[in-house]
């Protein structure tokens, strides 16, 4: 799964928490590759770990990875939510099913 997050271009948000002026994410020498490197980092270690626990009964680390700020929605395929509740709800749900 590949969650793609895009918002305005006052800033880019990278995955490892990081802010960068939109001119230089779109056109600074390397940004792209930087931008690449810090996403395959996260998904190796913080995404995989989480998906694991979870995989083996233990939604929290995957849940810490979303927002706990509002509006907040998981689009699933096989399942959706909205709202923190739900998205609670989901996890518990997942971990449970595992």
């Amino acid at each position: 799964m590949v969650l793609v997050l895009i918002s305005a271009c006052g800033s880019v948000q990278s995955v490892n928490g990081g802010q960068r002026d939109c001119d230089k994410a779109l056109h600074g020498e390397n940004a792209g590759l930087k931008d690449r490197e810090d996403f395959l980092a996260w998904v190796k270690t913080s995404l995989y770990q989480a998906e694991l626990a979870l995989h083996n009964g233990d939604p929290a680390p995957r849940r810490a990875l979303w927002s706990r700020r509002e509006p907040v929605s998981v689009l699933g395929a096989w399942r959706n939510a909205s709202g923190q509740a739900e998205v609670d709800a989901l996890f518990v749900y997942l971990g449970k099913s595992s």
